[in-house]
């Protein structure tokens, strides 16, 4: 029997430190993976950067529809993301206008942002991460990285040659490589429609939601603070908007943007439906040559004081 109870406890034992030995092997290959090949070209941490260290007098905040359709040199600052929600947006605009260098903020505003999964999401760490200066000391407990890590080490262990080759560097704003939306059959272009569509229907009663609230109190700020402000919907594809014209409520969120700028004392410009199918990668997403239309567009409405 004493044999037994010793030849558990050395089962235990060994078991105990094999799978300390993991754990810390696991802690350290992943800290080292994302210090040096995942974080050094992140475009979250090149937008936080320039956030923070930027003397920016112009800026543009936003989700992926601003990410694709803002190029660096529109002269806009870019520091939209994709797939953040209006909460998170909103903070990372009233740090930028409490920094005191704020001279014109360009948002974009589409009926997405008040979407169920939109308005579900919480981004509150994320945008912590992004407002802190100083990082935490582990990069891999950073909420960007921490929800990726596994596919790091998915893309690492198929590819050990990775390890060799230097990160990408990554600039603000670069459009990526998108198909133009015209070589996309026209059924599948219905088809992707009508599932972002579904996707993106601003949820019933959306006039009276925290982040309708958190919003006004924000553009409110932005103004009295003496920042020239301008609110855009982005413009979608034909497929898009027949998809979207099903359901009157995506018509009535943009009428009330409209009107909550009016109330505040700001522009509005809606883009919903002045932009040719040729200017679009996808159904709600521009291409290189929609990016470059759109620039020229926002330079001119939304700095037209600029001298």
């Amino acid at each position: 029997m004493s044999s037994s109870i010793s030849n558990f406890k050395a089962f235990a034992v060994t078991f105990m430190a094999l799978f300390s030995l993991s754990t810390l092997g696991f802690v350290i290959g992943s800290e080292l993976l994302i210090r040096f090949h995942v974080a050094p070209g992140n475009s979250y941490d090149v937008l936080k950067r320039a956030f923070h260290s930027g003397d920016d007098m112009a800026a543009a905040f936003g989700d992926s529809r601003a990410v694709s359709g803002i190029l660096e040199d529109s002269g806009f600052t870019n520091f939209a993301a994709a797939g953040e929600s209006l909460k998170t947006t909103l903070g990372k605009l009233d740090a930028y206008v409490a920094s005191g260098r704020a001279r014109y903020v360009l948002l974009q505003l589409g009926p997405q942002h008040f979407s169920f999964y939109r308005l579900s999401l919480n981004q509150s760490d994320l945008l912590e991460d992004f407002l802190d200066a100083e990082p935490r000391s582990l990069q891999m407990l950073r909420p960007h990285f921490r929800r990726y890590l596994f596919d790091y080490w998915n893309a690492m262990l198929r590819d050990p040659a990775r390890l060799f080759v230097g990160p990408e560097k990554t600039t603000l704003s670069e459009p990526a490589a998108i198909p133009r939306l015209l070589e996309i059959a026209a059924d599948t272009r219905r088809r992707q429609a009508a599932i972002r569509t579904q996707l993106h229907i601003p949820a019933p009663g959306f006039a009276a939601t925290a982040d309708m609230k958190q919003l006004r109190g924000t553009l409110e700020r932005t103004r009295d603070a003496g920042v020239t402000l301008c609110l855009v919907t982005f413009p979608v594809s034909s497929a898009y908007r027949d998809a979207a014209g099903q359901f009157p409520i995506f018509g009535q969120i943009r009428a009330a943007y409209g009107a909550l700028a009016e109330k505040v004392g700001i522009a509005y410009v809606d883009l919903w439906d002045t932009y040719e199918d040729d200017y679009f990668g996808n159904v709600d997403h521009l291409n290189q040559d929609g990016s470059r239309r759109l620039s020229d567009d926002l330079r001119r409405i939304c700095k037209s004081d600029d001298s």
